[in-house]
């Protein structure tokens, strides 16, 4: 019996090793027994019958052994084979899961996708908890159809023990599936079952149903155990990262409407800066996940007007807002990563800015696309105390403010890009 601790492949193979050192060793007291037997029997002059019988028995040996030895060792290289590449594929998808943060039902195709790579059989199914119930939420394979949307209770006996956690479930070819898997179906000849065990208990589970090969192995078994293990954190890792966004999404929406409810600076118009910013992100090859990044800074970078006296004049707000944003948002854990954006939307690239005075590219690139869109939507966006300027003149200013007030090569990306979006006066 393998040790615990031992996977069943380093087991199998282990006796493989015993049974080819026993047949070397089989072999070499063979030839050295006949050796010796020939030697003394040259002493008594054998006859040239004998001595062929003798040969051909040692010559029968080797062959006999040499083709044991090699079918042990066929057997044993292609159990490391199928290992190696049962361990390449863990291995890729503990890297794909740590570098992408998946949602869930992203994360559930990709868990079924290595899984099945994993074992080769003809279906795959990944189920979800509910209660006491596991429903099929990603299915693959030749008999996919057959259980799309389908939901499994503790009844049967396979579920039972995979809602009480009780490890890997293995059912070979051969067994009365009928009795076992009453509500699987009678295609299912042979299965291999494994729990998604998270944090909270029992989260889902992953059936493998009908190896194309052979019956499921001790291997396998082994595998998979491991298998399930890392998935079932991705897939904690996964739900967490759908609420954290969930999270940032409703407190930036109360934010929103706190700032369109008291103060003047409208959500229509943080959402027109948004956009214009994302002309320049997208002119830049802005990488997606920070262009969500600029968008939430859009949204908030005035955030800090919420926070400010009634009796402030324009220039002390102008400052104070920055400093109030970068504090109202530094404190929350999601906007941690917005809140040097906002404290800098109001620096010049020469350096003669505020707060901090920042020069070039010192001041945060998304600062400094916002510093853009603000300014451009500022003068051609009607306001009650002045009329909007024509766009020429604006293209006309804003060119002269390159250098100082604004980064000139952002700026030029955004004065080509912007040109084709905006409505006719």
């Amino acid at each position: 019996m393998p040790a615990k601790s031992e996977l069943p492949i380093i087991h199998e193979l282990r006796c493989e090793l015993r049974k080819v050192n026993a047949i070397m060793t089989f072999v070499v007291y063979c030839i050295f027994f006949l050796l010796l037997k020939f030697l003394y029997d040259t002493l008594i002059e054998l006859s040239a019958s004998s001595i062929e019988t003798i040969l051909s028995i040692v010559a029968f040996i080797i062959v006999c052994s040499m083709f044991l030895i090699r079918s042990l060792s066929t057997k044993a290289i292609r159990n490391i084979s199928d290992s190696a590449a049962k361990c390449n594929i863990l291995l890729k998808f503990s890297k794909d899961i740590r570098t992408e943060e998946a949602y869930t039902d992203t994360m559930l195709g990709k868990i079924l996708e290595y899984a099945m790579s994993l074992i080769r059989i003809d279906t795959g199914l990944v189920l979800l908890r509910d209660g006491e119930t596991f429903v099929v939420t990603a299915c693959r394979g030749g008999q996919a159809e057959l259980f799309s949307g389908r939901s499994f209770s503790g009844e049967d006996a396979v579920f039972s023990r995979l809602l009480a956690g009780e490890g890997i479930v293995r059912i070979g070819q051969g067994t009365d599936t009928g009795r076992v898997l009453p509500r699987l179906g009678p295609e299912v000849s042979s299965l291999l079952a494994a729990p998604l065990r998270g944090g909270s208990g029992v989260m889902g589970a992953i059936l493998l149903i009908n190896k194309q090969e052979r019956t499921f192995s001790g291997d396998d078994e082994a595998a998979i155990s491991y298998f399930s293990d890392h998935a079932a954190v991705s897939l904690e890792n996964a739900r967490f990262h759908e609420e954290q966004k969930n999270f940032e999404i409703h407190v930036t929406e109360l934010l929103l409407q706190a700032m369109d409810s008291h103060l003047p600076v409208k959500r229509e118009r943080l959402e027109t800066v948004a956009r214009y910013s994302n002309l320049i992100a997208i002119g830049i090859d802005l990488p997606f996940e920070k262009r969500k990044v600029l968008h939430t800074a859009c949204l908030l970078h005035d955030i800090g007007y919420i926070r400010l006296p009634v009796t402030v004049n324009p220039d002390e707000a102008l400052l104070m807002h920055v400093m109030e944003g970068f504090s109202l948002l530094k404190s929350i854990t999601c906007f941690r990563n917005v809140a040097p954006i906002v404290l800098h939307h109001q620096e010049w690239y020469d350096g003669s800015g505020i707060p901090g005075r920042l020069k070039g590219e010192a001041i945060p690139l998304e600062s400094r696309i916002i510093a853009i869109a603000e300014a451009f939507d500022n003068h051609v966006t009607e306001r009650f105390y002045r009329t909007p300027v024509a766009y020429d003149d604006v293209f006309r200013e804003m060119a002269a403010g390159s250098g100082t007030r604004y980064d000139p090569d952002l700026l030029a990306v955004f004065l080509r890009e912007v040109r084709g979006v905006l409505p006719e006066r």
